[in-house]
């Protein structure tokens, strides 16, 4: 609904990571090729951190 300010937020985000201020979690990390179970990781709400896929 307001894209100026969300873009103005992950503008302040990037900034944020690139100063070292913040640093996200990343808890899985899968390839590609387990889109599915990616999915079914989200859905089960067993993800609290990051989820990363990955070519490759």
């Amino acid at each position: 609904r307001e894209p100026q300010n969300n873009a103005a937020c992950l503008m302040q985000l990037a900034a944020w990571y690139m100063e070292g201020k913040i640093k996200p979690v990343v808890e899985h990390k899968l390839p590609m090729s387990q889109l599915k179970e990616a999915f079914t990781l989200m859905g089960s709400r067993q993800v609290r951190g990051k989820l990363v896929l990955v070519n490759g």
